[in-house]
């Protein structure tokens, strides 16, 4: 009967070692957990900071591309008026106003 009471003796005794060993390493670890928990938050921000700038760019960037669109449209409106005006000149010269064509 004795080596049933010294097996159960040395089960509890390993079972007491390991709940201290285990308590150690935490209070040893919980430092760096704190650390890396800190770095995890400090990340963190730093993302939501830069999805906020990209979100902010990409809406200038559309309203750039909307000021540009419509730039090319008056330009290319311009550019169109401009080739047609030696038509409308020669149009107009080829009208016969009396006072002009005496001269």
């Amino acid at each position: 009967m004795f080596i049933v009471y010294a097996s159960i003796a040395v089960i509890v005794l390993a079972i007491v070692y390991f709940i201290i060993s285990a308590l150690k390493t935490l209070k040893q670890a919980q430092p760096s957990i704190e650390r890396l928990n800190e770095t995890n938050s400090r990340l963190q921000h730093k993302m939501n900071v830069l999805k906020h700038e990209t979100d902010a760019l990409k809406m200038q960037q559309q309203e750039l591309q909307k000021d540009f669109e419509f730039k090319k449209g008056v330009f290319t409106s311009l550019i169109s008026t401009v080739k047609e005006t030696p038509k409308s000149i020669t149009k107009w010269w080829k009208i016969k106003i009396p006072f002009i064509h005496k001269l």
